[in-house]
């Protein structure tokens, strides 16, 4: 004997739509800023359109436009996060997020970026994604940025190793995220625009007894001489996801 859905199921047919199953889409077609990889379950999810009050921000060097919010332009919605990085040799512009420490797995960061003419034209310049996990005995970092149009991650020694060589546009939003064993302390992958590329590298993780938690670092370092315009949006956090 057959057996089926019931005939009120969201299976059944009906005459004139299609039913619609897959909550990922259901959530995607009502505006959800998850749409560009829809892998992972979320835990943190930001589109700024209420600002900056769960998030931090500082900088360092001359001169500089600390993180604020702009409508000038913006990956979804209605508002991107913009900044311009200082000058000197050192300049920094860092925007931080705190979190509770989540269920230790596999784990995604995730944003849109971008970068205005010239970031990278002393072959400095970077955005860089940062993950902090603090377990009470180990302090687990990984990182991936961009730097000069090479996509970079941060090893178990504290170096960053070169992915791959990027040609990405100015003045566009690029999608960025990787994703971390953090039970493993392995990179499992990282995702540039659509582009995968499979990691299976040891992140950095050493003792240390600093408080439970799960900090968020986002850095823009621009060219020495002139400061560079950069925009953020879409970030967002994820949980297990797959191999």
């Amino acid at each position: 004997m057959t057996h089926t859905a019931p005939d009120w199921g969201a299976n059944a047919p009906k005459a004139t739509i299609y039913s619609l199953s897959d909550l990922a889409e259901l959530a995607a077609r009502l505006g959800s800023i998850d749409t560009y990889e829809r892998r992972g379950d979320v835990i943190f999810l930001e589109d700024f359109e209420s600002g900056l009050m769960r998030w931090t921000s500082d900088l360092t060097g001359v001169g500089g436009v600390l993180p604020s919010v702009t409508s000038e332009v913006a990956a979804s919605g209605f508002q991107s996060i913009k900044s311009t990085t200082p000058t000197g040799d050192n300049n920094l512009v860092h925007l931080g997020h705190t979190h509770h420490l989540p269920i230790l797995g596999r784990i995604g960061c995730e944003c849109a970026f971008r970068f205005t003419t010239n970031l990278f034209a002393d072959d400095t310049g970077y955005f860089q994604l940062a993950l902090n996990i603090y377990t009470g005995q180990r302090w687990k970092i990984a990182s991936v940025r961009f730097r000069s149009f090479d996509l970079e991650y941060y090893d178990d020694s504290g170096n960053w190793i070169e992915i791959a060589n990027i040609n990405a546009g100015e003045l566009r939003f690029h999608r960025l995220k990787f994703v971390v064993d953090f039970l493993k302390s392995l990179y499992v992958r990282a995702i540039f625009d659509n582009v995968v590329f499979l990691l299976s590298a040891p992140c950095r993780d050493i003792a240390d007894t600093s408080p439970l938690g799960l900090d968020v670092d986002i850095y823009w370092h621009g060219p020495a001489a002139v400061g560079r315009d950069t925009w953020l949006d879409d970030f967002i956090l994820t949980q297990n996801e797959p191999e």
